[in-house]
């Protein structure tokens, strides 16, 4: 089976689009891993702060199924993979606020809570950090799976979360996205009051245009 690429590099990392754009929360969430859930030991091991089998922050065993697509997300290894960040469920709710706070103010919005970290662990050390996100209910898009290698946690580890955010290019593409709500919220409301005056919409309507206009800028889905 194809490996997953490694990015070791920031570059690298924007470039493959994960975390991306807002309001995903997968940048934030390997922040949080990089500098809180591990560390290096005198040896360079990265070594878990908290021991996935116990199920901190909803750390749980992650089976390297086959997919629909016929192949396994994951190389096989004779390690225990485990998963974080599925911020649905209720261990997630120990993740610190800036994790969180994307997905607490759009919880309907289906690519609040797309992305997943996926390691594999031996012993105290971990051997692989993998990022992914999900394509529906079930799957993992193994086209948006990424092995993050040691050099790049070491690299955020040196970082603020603003400074992070910054160089992988967040903020732009959450401004872009604000930018194209507000675009398509104006012009719809141009469209509204044009009607409006020319008789073409009830005064009643005006109620349900904008809650229509606000629920079709968020998408209902269940992500496991």
């Amino acid at each position: 089976m194809k490996k997953p690429k490694t990015l070791n590099e920031l570059k690298q990392l924007e470039e493959s689009g994960f975390g991306q754009p807002y309001p995903r929360h997968g940048l934030k969430l390997l922040y949080w891993f990089a500098n809180d859930c591990v560390y290096f030991d005198g040896y360079n091991n990265m070594c878990w702060q908290y021991d996935p089998e116990d199920g901190y922050f909803d750390f749980h065993l992650f089976r390297n199924r086959i997919e629909r697509n016929g192949e396994k997300l994951l190389p096989d290894v004779n390690l225990q993979y485990y998963e974080v960040g599925n911020l649905n469920k209720a261990g997630a709710d120990d993740l610190p606020d800036y994790v969180l706070e994307d997905y607490n103010q759009n919880p309907d919005h289906c690519e609040s809570n797309m992305e997943r970290i996926i390691v594999s662990v031996d012993d105290e050390c971990i051997e692989r950090v993998y990022v992914t996100e999900h394509t529906d209910q079930a799957d993992f898009n193994k086209e948006a799976t990424y092995c993050i290698s040691r050099g790049l946690i070491k690299i955020i580890r040196q970082l603020t979360l603003q400074e992070l955010l910054e160089q992988t290019g967040y903020f732009r593409q959450q401004e872009e996205s604000d930018q194209d709500t507000k675009y398509l919220v104006n012009q719809r409301e141009d469209t509204f009051w044009n009607d409006r005056r020319s008789g073409l919409v009830a005064e009643e309507d005006n109620d349900s245009f904008r809650n229509n206009t606000v629920s079709e800028n968020c998408c209902k889905c269940v992500i496991l």
